[in-house]
């Protein structure tokens, strides 16, 4: 692989469908991000230009790919989200070793204490070898799982990165209820505590209740009198008519 396909091949698909605007790819947006880096190549050769200054006249920043790394980010209870960078070093390695398959390998690690997979659950799905990121289909949900980045050779596997586990989210919502309510009315009398004595007889009512009913009524006469004391403009004048239309 010469340096200009490696450098083009660690672009997104989007930073790679920039350069093909500029440089005129018919048909860019259609195209897969391999025949992408090919015609990019070729066109850049016979155009005679840089691709660092390609970038830099596009604002394109470079990626660094100085540690292999793959992240796996579940999207919903039957999908989920990877995207990786492969170093230099791991691509020549893989080269050297004849890799010729880059593959992600979907392991259910659900309860394994010890990092280990279920057997029987591993699914191993070739991608796109210029590629950076994929979908996965989740085999079954609401269970956990890590993706392991790889390269096939003949029968033999190179390993090069593991992601964290993560868990995929349930179809269906959750059927455990930790919130516990306490039914009550408004209209009932409470209840007595549980450890209160129990009430023999009624309490009296206050002696001062029939008092507290007589004041409250004269705070009001007094009140209301003071109001229609303050009467002005057209409100006094309508009051005096009727007191004289009364009499």
């Amino acid at each position: 692989m010469s340096p200009t396909i490696s450098s083009l091949a660690r672009l997104t698909l989007r930073q790679l469908r920039q350069i093909a605007s500029d440089l005129g790819v018919p048909l860019y947006s259609r195209k897969s991000k391999e025949s992408l880096v090919d015609e990019v190549a070729v066109r850049q050769e016979k155009r005679g230009g840089d691709l660092k200054a390609i970038e830099a006249e596009l604002n394109v920043p470079t990626i660094s790919t100085t540690e292999t790394r793959v992240v796996f980010l579940p999207r919903d209870p039957q999908w989920a989200y990877v995207f990786w960078e492969i170093s230099d070093s791991d691509r020549e390695r893989a080269q050297r070793e004849g890799a010729n398959r880059l593959c992600l390998r979907l392991a259910d690690v659900t309860g394994m204490q010890d990092g280990s997979a279920h057997p029987h659950t591993l699914q191993e799905v070739p991608v796109d070898s210029h590629s950076t990121e994929w979908y996965l289909p989740v085999p079954l949900c609401d269970r956990d799982y890590r993706v392991e980045l790889g390269y096939r050779i003949s029968n033999s596997w190179m390993s090069l990165a593991f992601s964290s586990i993560a868990r995929v989210p349930a179809l269906h919502p959750s059927e455990q209820i930790l919130d516990q309510f306490v039914p009550f009315s408004l209209d009932a009398s409470p209840a007595p505590a549980p450890n209160a004595p129990a009430a023999t007889s009624q309490a009296p009512a206050p002696a001062n209740e029939t008092s507290d009913s007589g004041l409250h009524e004269r705070l009001y006469q007094s009140a209301t009198v003071h109001f229609r004391r303050r009467r002005v403009g057209s409100e006094e004048f309508q009051e005096a008519f009727h007191d004289s239309s009364a009499s």
